[in-house]
């Protein structure tokens, strides 16, 4: 376990670095400024809503996804919400088309500011469930500790947990999570997300940039890719010990609103 954290906790660091060198480098420009991406610095709140989803299709499946969050804003708190569903139906030359796959997705955190100080606590939720599947029910809780670093440009937590895998069972888990955002200008942003929890064995990592263009004061578009990669172990009578890997990659559309 301890040589798993480390590699993969390494791969973190090593992604910390490459956005600390963007903010160097976007220090230097006149025309792109760092965008705070954490909690204000004032008593003030701010909510937003997005909603948005995306559909592909081939000559024997097709596949669409429903994606919608929620975010409040203040000098305390950051709260989150974020809700997918996914669909998948396909065929083959013996059977008709059909359903294949049906994800629910909901991430839930929580992150509030300890005495004033960069330090926060972090709570994290997520439940993961797919009947077509036999690994998608999955459900994590996590609590930690995380701190901003560079006045607030980079968000960085450490947490603790339990993660219950259909099939696989009950598990302690560590979850590390990473957040940055830059702006380019006052129309265009860019952010990063990461966020890795598991064991030794059985773990999740979530990769997702957002590209941000607003279009009235309170309106944006987003471009959205997101890379998660799943993976289990499973033993059976037939086939014994089992390593599965599950690696999806999407790219959909969202409208921001603040509020």
């Amino acid at each position: 376990m301890h040589k798993f954290f480390t590699t993969k906790l390494f791969c973190f660091a090593v992604f910390a670095v490459l956005c600390l060198f963007s903010n160097a480098v976007f220090a230097k420009t006149s025309f792109a400024d760092l965008k705070k991406n954490s909690f204000y610095k004032k008593p003030k709140s701010k909510q937003y809503i997005f909603l948005g989803g995306g559909y592909d299709s081939d000559y024997n499946s097709y596949e669409y996804d429903i994606n919608a969050a929620y975010k409040y804003k203040s000098h305390k708190f950051i709260h989150e919400i974020d809700f997918l569903h996914e669909v998948t139906h396909g065929s083959t030359t013996k059977t008709p088309m059909k359903k294949k796959e049906e994800l629910y997705d909901l991430e839930i955190s929580n992150r509030m500011i300890l005495l004033n100080s960069k330090n926060y606590l972090n709570l994290y939720n997520r439940l993961q469930y797919d009947e077509f599947s036999d690994f998608y029910y999955d459900y994590a809780v996590a609590s930690g500790l995380g701190r901003l670093f560079f006045d607030g440009n980079l968000e960085a937590s450490l947490n603790l947990g339990h993660q219950d895998i259909k099939e696989t069972g009950s598990q302690k888990v560590l979850l590390a999570m990473i957040n940055t955002k830059f702006k380019l200008n006052d129309i265009v942003k860019i952010a990063f997300k990461g966020d890795l929890i598991g064991q030794e064995e059985d773990y999740d990592e979530k990769l997702k940039s957002i590209l941000s263009l607003r279009l009235r004061k309170r309106l944006s578009l987003q471009l959205v890719h997101k890379y998660e990669r799943n993976r289990y172990i499973k033993t059976t009578k037939t086939y014994g010990r089992q390593d599965i890997n599950r690696v999806k990659r999407s790219i959909y559309l969202r409208f921001k609103y603040d509020f």
